[in-house]
């Protein structure tokens, strides 16, 4: 069965980006070591410690995920939501619309098709700069590179783009128009994009 991909043009639609608001933080993917969720967590512990206001939803399962709960559940005091794998597309996409930021702090790569989806959403992207993501999209430019292992880095990302609404929508239009100039590159990219939208991860 066909699924048609979806996008939200920013070029059209603005979003107001609210400072006294919490960051909503995304995390979707395998959740394991590599991945980087444990330096994910400790940056917003970090966060937390400085009373900034972020919500972290983390969409997946893996072999940490005891670790991820044992460790939400020794700090109550920061707003985690634990989502587990979730295998409808129109639930995933819901996330997206949710998120300011989709973070993915992994060790190595090919090319996450989450940064697609995320891109297509219209979420600022914030990623290591591992395997096929520098080939394909432009640090800085497309999405904000962060240091692989380094909860400090993710920190500083996170942080950053909460003091800078207007970086915030910047990487939010540019991570849009990558996914929309991608898609519409070759009919190859297209089957490509479909495909990984509606397998799961």
């Amino acid at each position: 069965m066909t699924k048609t991909l979806r996008f939200v043009d920013l070029t059209s639609i603005k979003r107001t980006i609210n400072l006294d608001k919490k960051l909503k933080v995304l995390f979707v993917g395998r959740v394991e070591q590599a991945k980087g969720v444990f330096e994910l967590l400790d940056a917003t512990q970090k966060l937390k410690n400085e009373n900034r206001d972020i919500r972290l939803k983390i969409v997946g399962e893996g072999e940490a995920q005891k670790k991820v709960k044992r460790f939400c559940g020794n700090n109550k005091e920061l707003d985690i939501s634990i989502e587990g794998l979730v295998a409808d597309i129109e639930v995933i996409i819901e996330f997206y619309h949710w998120a300011d930021v989709l973070v993915l702090p992994t060790y190595y790569e090919g090319f996450p098709r989450v940064l697609l989806e995320g891109g297509a959403m219209g979420v600022a992207l914030v990623t290591t700069s591992v395997g096929g993501i520098p080939f394909v999209m432009e640090a800085d430019r497309d999405y904000l590179s962060i240091t692989p292992k380094s909860s400090e880095s993710i920190y500083l990302a996170l942080k950053k783009l909460q003091d800078d609404p207007q970086l915030l929508n910047r990487l939010r239009i540019a991570s849009n128009r990558f996914a929309i100039d991608l898609f519409n590159k070759s009919e190859s990219h297209l089957e490509l994009l479909l495909e990984q939208l509606i397998e799961r991860r």
